[in-house]
């Protein structure tokens, strides 16, 4: 261990390919993130780094890359001893920047492979699966919740398969497909798609064309990584407007900003729902009452339904009551789920502790989302539980009610009795895991 961290220290190859698969191979923001963490070691706190087909030929490369040029200093006109001094000098710093150059290097050939699978894919599905009728979710949150709502209410009328767990983009959705994981009877295939720009969920509507799309609601997930709000909400629109036979399923505030950005609603059905995540089931009901789930039914399968983990899952531990809603965070998310946790901490009559790092992804707005994310914290929780991130200075601005500070969530929600009162307190988990920022 203690000469894995040595190593580390001056070929920091692992933190770096660790922030390039957390950034998914965006290299402008990979270079944003050396730029903050040159001189910083020890990232793999939340993951460790998956060693895929892609991240294999990225390491691969970057340590010939990198031998290359440390042999190359012992050809120059100095002592051995000064090139190890020169080598153990300059690699720290070199290796971020070779890691980005082979990464870009690499990508020409991915990028070939990707449209072969793609294409292979859609022609497989198509052969194979003429019968099935696909659903597509998408939305700003809310996505795998809707997915596995939906398998669980219509698995009683339809033979139903999913692609499974976070399996969300064009490549990873081809890819599930052209292992053969769906069975040859399936009569629905609930797809979740995500995206980050305009054309991700085309790419994957091309794979499977969808007969009916949930987009569950157009918020602020993201934003940073599309641009613009206009960007993200014709990218999202793609869960239709890029399939021909697609029915939409959305809410009414989401059809009204649809409309407002100029995209066409002849195939979207408006229905009524909170904004809140409580749209989820509305959206689900409107869908599945549509394709003739008997609605008795509907409405049991609804109330037996557990959602998947780190979205508002209610955890009891060590006489502590914590809502997990870990997943993601956005300034929609935050103040809806502040919003509910305060009104249930108070039906129990305990008061609402809300442990959190701050609010990723927001671009040039981060500092006034994270001040007045800050604000909102006043006003429903009694204190805050904070991990370090570049986001606490601008939350510590407006945050008025007692705060401590830890390094990890995870302690404190694998050991809450050492952190809160289970009898008079309830925590709200609101971290998201994603966002390199948070390192």
């Amino acid at each position: 261990m203690l000469l894995r961290k040595l190593i580390n220290l001056f070929v920091p190859l692992r933190d770096f390919l660790y922030i390039l698969q957390l950034e998914e191979y965006e290299h402008s923001r990979y270079l944003a993130q050396v730029q903050a963490r040159l001189l910083k070691r020890g990232f793999e706190k939340r993951a460790r780094l998956q060693y895929t087909g892609r991240m294999q030929l990225t390491y691969g490369f970057a340590v010939l890359v990198l031998l290359m040029m440390v042999s190359g200093l012992f050809l120059l006109p100095i002592s051995p001893y000064a090139s190890v001094a020169v080598a153990l000098a300059v690699t720290p710093f070199l290796t971020p920047f070779v890691i980005l150059v082979v990464s870009l290097l690499v990508a020409v050939p991915v990028q070939i492979q990707k449209r072969r699978v793609l294409r292979r894919a859609a022609s497989y599905f198509k052969q194979q699966y003429p019968d099935t009728k696909v659903i597509a979710i998408t939305g700003s949150f809310g996505k795998t919740t809707v997915k596995y709502m939906l398998q669980h209410v219509l698995q009683y009328d339809y033979k139903t398969a999913i692609i499974p767990d976070n399996i969300n983009t064009g490549i990873g959705i081809a890819s599930y497909i052209l292992r053969q994981k769906i069975p040859q009877n399936t009569e629905i295939l609930i797809v979740e798609m995500g995206a980050y720009r305009r054309g991700d969920i085309a790419e994957s509507t091309a794979v499977v064309s969808p007969n009916f799309s949930v987009l569950t609601i157009l918020g602020d997930q993201h934003l940073e990584r599309f641009g613009s709000y206009d960007n993200l909400v014709h990218g999202k629109a793609e869960i239709y407007t890029s399939a021909p036979n697609a029915i939409c399923y959305t809410t009414t505030d989401a059809a009204e900003i649809l409309t407002k950005h100029n995209i066409d609603t002849t195939r979207v059905t408006a229905v009524a729902a909170p904004k809140t995540p409580a749209a989820i089931s509305s959206l689900v009901t409107a869908l599945t009452l549509e394709l003739g789930v008997n609605k008795s039914s509907l409405t049991a399968s609804l109330q037996s339904f557990t959602p998947p983990g780190r979205r508002n899952n209610i955890i009891k531990r060590d006489g502590v009551t914590i809502v997990d809603n870990s997943y993601n965070i956005s300034p929609m998310v935050a103040e809806a789920m502040i919003k509910q946790g305060a009104e249930t901490a108070k039906s129990a009559g305990k008061q609402l502790v809300v442990m959190t790092a701050g609010i990723g992804e927001q671009g040039i707005d981060a500092p006034r989302v994270n001040q007045e994310f800050g604000e909102l914290l006043n006003k429903y929780a009694t204190r805050v539980i904070i991990h370090p991130s570049i986001y606490l200075p601008d939350i510590l601005k407006t945050l008025t009610v007692p705060y401590v500070c830890t390094d990890m969530g995870l302690t404190v929600s694998e050991h809450p009795a050492d952190w809160l009162d289970g009898e008079t307190e309830m925590l709200l988990w609101l971290t998201d895991h994603s966002d390199a920022s948070y390192l």
